[in-house]
């Protein structure tokens, strides 16, 4: 039989921190800044993911091999998504953070990523820490005399170490992608053994999103100017129906109209393209530096667990 070491808490005893932690959480959430990614001060359309916005640059991931960058750093993010410790995750968020800054790419883009992983990953904090599997002698939390549904402190670790590793994860995405061309990230990605075809799959997708955007609100301003507003009814959604039908046949026509286009261009299967990879010994030197890094996280990480 299990031995716990049982704290009684009431409910009044966490108002104060609940509602601390509610003002934090809301602030975070609902203080969102207008951003304004681009040189004429306007908001940033969000709709559209910009990945290489800031492909130009001279910092030391921009300057790094596509190749080797993109080999070394997922190999890292690899390492530390098996961590298991509290102390060298917060120290892995720590190094994305200096990453971040080496990389030179706003916060704010940063910050929206974490914004949208935040409602799934505090799932985590409300779920883990009562429907874990205690541990011998560690502390159960009472709350208001519930003792069938006790707070397990061993669950709380466990969805704090998948939150600090899925934000130090997801504060890394941006020095791999966000500092070289898209068409270069994916033409590394080829090189490091990649089907071609999935490549030139993305790297379409990625391009005609935002000529199928534009035609989706081209057509949308269309149904207002006859009379359109979006009600709760059925007609509503009859309407809407037909907006996304169309939208689909017109891709479609599209899309075959655009690959036509690239046969008559010459189109054998394969992208012509004119980036020449060369890795440099400060290329090979960022790389080990990385995998050391990440060995060292390792290391650390199976000496306190």
């Amino acid at each position: 039989m299990q031995h716990y070491q049982i704290v009684h808490l009431s409910f009044m005893e966490l108002i104060v921190p609940f509602a601390v932690l509610m003002a934090v959480v809301s602030y975070f959430i609902l203080s969102k800044k207008p951003y304004t990614d681009d040189s004429s001060g306007q908001k940033a359309d969000w709709s559209v993911p910009s990945i290489d916005k800031y492909a130009q640059g001279d910092s030391l991931f921009h300057l790094w091999d596509a190749r080797l960058k993109i080999f070394s750093l997922m190999v890292y993010i690899f390492v530390v998504s098996s961590l298991g410790t509290v102390p060298i995750c917060l120290a892995a968020v720590v190094i994305s953070v200096i990453a971040l800054l080496i990389a030179g790419i706003p916060w704010q883009r940063s910050l929206n990523r974490l914004k949208a992983m935040s409602g799934f990953l505090v799932m985590f904090l409300l779920i883990l820490p009562f429907t874990v599997k205690g541990i011998e002698g560690e502390k159960l939390f009472v709350i208001g005399g519930i003792e069938s549904l006790p707070f397990h402190s061993s669950g709380f670790l466990k969805a704090s170490i998948i939150i600090l590793k899925a934000s130090a994860i997801a504060l890394l995405m941006e020095p791999l992608f966000s500092t070289s061309p898209f068409p270069v990230t994916l033409l590394a990605i080829s090189r490091l053994g990649m089907p071609v075809v999935i490549c030139q799959m993305i790297l379409l997708s990625h391009r005609y999103i935002h000529v199928f955007l534009q035609e989706m609100r081209r057509m949308y301003r269309g149904m207002k100017v006859r009379g359109f507003r979006k009600r709760t009814d059925l007609e509503t959604l009859r309407s809407l129906g037909n907006l996304l039908g169309m939208l689909i046949v017109r891709s479609f026509d599209r899309t075959q109209r655009v690959y036509d286009a690239m046969l008559s261009r010459g189109y054998c299967g394969v992208f012509p393209t004119y980036t020449q990879f060369s890795a440099k010994r400060n290329d090979w030197h960022k790389s080990i530096c990385c995998l050391m890094l990440a060995g060292v996280l390792l290391f650390f990480d199976s000496f306190v667990y």
